[in-house]
């Protein structure tokens, strides 16, 4: 079960990363604020929808998670603020994956690892 958890929060992990969150909820005709919102709730939904995992993993690495979760989110708010709300939501998806190109953007790379670190730990 614990392995299977950890599985689980490494999907979630990949899914809310930015970059592929960004490429992946676009749809033409978006507006910067219905693509924000719809990233918002994209992040929410996967992290409720995994929140029984926490049952199995480590509170570190749960805790990592929703810090992921809480970052990401204060990113795209952050990144959109500046922008026209009815602007196209292509230039908030350009600017998310413009800041995600930056290595250490990337928390979700992070998680990871430290998800990595703790399944290796179950397989010894």
């Amino acid at each position: 079960m614990k392995l299977q958890a950890y599985e689980r929060l490494t999907i979630l992990a990949e899914r809310i990363g930015l970059r592929n969150l960004a490429a992946r909820v676009l749809e033409p005709g978006d507006s910067v604020l219905g693509f924000q919102a719809k990233l918002i709730e994209n992040i929410n939904e996967e992290y409720d929808y995994n929140t029984s995992q926490q049952l199995y993993v480590n509170a570190e690495i749960w805790s990592a998670i929703t810090k992921l979760r809480d970052h990401n989110i204060y990113v795209i708010n952050q990144i959109a603020a500046p922008l026209p709300p009815v602007e196209n939501g292509k230039e908030l998806a350009r600017r998310i994956i413009e800041y995600s190109m930056n290595e250490k953007a990337e928390l979700n790379q992070i998680v990871l690892e430290a998800i990595r670190q703790e399944t290796k730990k179950l397989m010894v």
